[in-house]
């Protein structure tokens, strides 16, 4: 546990504190001793190494976010079938007119040549219209992912070497300024 020394605003005592605790008593004129309030006033450079702490952590746990996020095939395809649905469902019943329409009328030409090209034509519009905005979103997120799993995996090392660089100025700043508590 980490203690700094900070001076009592009524009575000038030095009074030790826990940087994690809210506060304490003076022993000398049993005055609250607010800790943060204190700390900012009499140690800012601990109160901005802490607050480059909290940022590392933050985006150590945004990169966390990435980790084994590779989704399997068969999950991935469920789960397009399952948000697409009612897109299949539509192009399904367009194929399955297209062939109801063949097996009722069959082929009569040269009319019917004209009639498929048309069917063939609103079979291909369908197919743009309802699977291409699936495919190219799918496409998008698909590389959301491996670019987000590519930057954490460049990231990390760095963030890893920054929060040691860190570490090492809190334990300098305690050398110098405060001690650590070894009682607990």
């Amino acid at each position: 546990m980490a203690v700094l020394p900070v001076k009592c605003s009524k009575c000038g005592n030095t009074v030790n504190v826990d940087p994690e605790k809210h506060g304490l008593k003076c022993p000398s004129c049993g005055t609250w001793v607010n800790t943060a309030m204190a700390l900012q006033k009499q140690h800012p450079k601990w109160i901005e190494l802490l607050a480059q702490e909290k940022k590392l952590k933050e985006e150590f746990n945004r990169l966390c976010g990435y980790e084994g996020s590779y989704e399997s095939a068969s999950s991935r395809t469920k789960r397009i079938l399952m948000k697409y649905k009612y897109v299949i469902i539509m192009l399904t019943v367009d194929i399955v007119c297209f062939i109801i329409r063949i097996a009722l009328y069959g082929f009569t030409p040269p009319s019917s040549a004209l009639e498929v090209l048309l069917i063939i034509a609103m079979l291909i519009l369908s197919f743009a219209a309802y699977l291409l905005p699936m495919i190219i979103e799918s496409v998008r997120e698909r590389s959301e992912e491996i670019n987000g799993i590519n930057y954490a995996r460049e990231a990390r090392p760095k963030l890893n070497d920054k929060m040691n660089e860190l570490q090492k100025d809190k334990e300098a700043y305690l050398k110098k300024y405060g001690q650590i508590d070894a009682s607990q």
